[in-house]
């Protein structure tokens, strides 16, 4: 077999096992459908995206993972088999579904490990100091301006923050946080709700 030859195979070969998540021509279709004075800023726009793939994600699972273990480690907790570890998210039926997937096929983790929050909210009321010497992980692959994981998840029932506080620490590990979300949950480890309330109605005036 020629160098040339094989060169080509391999090329075929990538082109067919690599095909991008969203094809050229898909974009050009779309930026076809602006009128030409609009075009620049559509493209704009598009250069402003951040995609995440699913082989991207599988990555950042895994970058995410080896901090979360770090820390883990360093908490005294169990980090290898996670014996004294719960993975959960806040919402079922939402996208925290789909990273809690991913995150787990890409890290090996057992399913055992993953439990929905309604499922610990029973174990809890069953045996209120069951958790006293374990750690809880809420997965989710986007945090925004925190908002609803303050305000939906800890704020729609005082039985939520009751579980929470009955691990000995819990880790929220999501694969994209903003600047903002970083500050509310700041303040609020920090027991400064008045202020994470002023800067929730700064954000969002009546």
């Amino acid at each position: 077999m020629s160098s040339s030859e094989k060169d080509q195979r391999l090329e075929a070969l990538f082109s067919r096992w690599s095909e991008p998540v969203i094809p050229r021509d898909h974009m050009e279709r779309w930026l076809d459908q602006f009128p030409d004075e609009d075009r620049a800023a559509a493209l704009a726009l598009l250069e402003k995206i951040e995609l995440h793939s699913f082989s991207r994600l599988v990555r950042e699972c895994r970058q995410l993972h080896a901090q979360l273990q770090e820390r883990l480690s360093a908490d005294g907790f169990d980090s290898r088999t996670f014996n004294d570890v719960d993975f959960s998210r806040e919402f079922t039926c939402k996208s925290g579904d789909v990273i809690s997937y991913i995150y787990r096929k890409a890290n090996a983790i057992p399913s055992v490990d993953f439990k929905n929050f309604d499922l610990l909210l029973s174990r809890w009321a069953d045996s209120p100091g069951g958790f006293c010497d374990r750690a809880l992980v809420i997965l989710d692959d986007y945090i925004g301006t925190g908002s609803q994981f303050i305000f939906q998840f800890l704020g729609r029932s005082r039985t939520d923050i009751q579980v929470l506080n009955s691990y000995r620490k819990v880790y929220l590990a999501s694969i994209i946080t903003h600047d903002n979300a970083f500050e509310k949950l700041a303040l609020l480890q920090k027991g400064e709700y008045r202020r994470v309330l002023s800067i929730e109605e700064a954000q969002f005036p009546d």
